[in-house]
């Protein structure tokens, strides 16, 4: 596990969360500090926090001076993305931060792509549909693109036509923003087995709640809470509210 602490500076634990997440994503945050940033102001503050959290671990630089360096640095995250110093939903702050930094080499690590066609039966028009899901609402959303039944209007006659999945590219990462109390620890889509990986969790109300992160490393859980981290039961997830999943392929040699 890859634990940087991060300071809270004022109602910013969903910032943490959300941060704690690309930082233990290894192949999403291995191509984060890889890729060119010159033109990229978020992902400079993004690697700048990495390196300089990574000093603090290593003892290379003094608490006094990460905390001002991370102070200075959340609020840059926060002019970015266009948030106020406030509490926010940190899944929000998620996909706004994915929106803000995503080329199509990063997308590929949580972002499904189906391409779907069908043929009208009044016409006989071919149709091509093709389109990227970036996030879920919920798993059974997930099931439904894959097994359901779409239907797209024919440009032609304007009818109904029914359209199947002939190629799918299946991500490392599901992201899926929890609607409900029932989580799934692992699930299996496409012959593709996923494991719950990582947890975004709120305790408290909206006013004057709490964000943390859990992670599941080689069946250990461990609570990463700002600057401090423990391990945790697993039935701790049951008396929290779990508004993000993160979903990992493992039954693959690039997962």
């Amino acid at each position: 596990m890859n634990f940087i602490p991060l300071y809270n500076i004022g109602s910013t634990c969903y910032i943490n969360s959300v941060i704690q997440v690309f930082f233990n994503m290894e192949l999403l945050n291995n191509k984060l500090l890889e890729i060119d940033v010159s033109s990229d102001r978020l992902l400079q503050v993004y690697k700048l926090l990495y390196k300089q959290g990574n000093l603090l671990v290593n003892k290379k630089i003094s608490p006094d001076d990460y905390y001002k360096i991370n102070f200075l640095l959340t609020n840059e995250l926060l002019k970015i993305c266009s948030f106020k110093n406030e509490q926010n939903d940190a899944h929000e702050f998620l996909i706004k931060v994915l929106d803000t930094i995503t080329t199509k080499e990063i997308k590929k690590f949580y972002s499904f792509y189906f391409d779907k066609i069908g043929k009208c039966d009044n016409c006989e028009k071919e149709i091509r549909y093709i389109h990227t899901i970036d996030n879920w609402f919920g798993l059974e959303n997930i099931k439904d693109e894959f097994y359901g039944i779409s239907k797209r209007e024919c440009q032609n006659c304007k009818k109904d036509i029914i359209i199947k999945n002939s190629s799918i590219s299946i991500p490392n990462y599901i992201i899926v923003y929890n609607m409900g109390n029932n989580i799934r620890m692992n699930f299996e889509i496409n012959d593709k087995l996923y494991k719950m990986y990582f947890a975004i969790c709120h305790i408290g109300n909206s006013a004057s709640g709490h964000y943390f992160s859990i992670i599941n490393k080689n069946n250990i859980y461990y609570k990463l809470d700002d600057t401090s981290f423990s391990i945790i039961n697993t039935n701790f997830l049951k008396n929290v509210n779990i508004t993000t999943i993160i979903y990992k392929k493992i039954n693959s040699n690039n997962s």
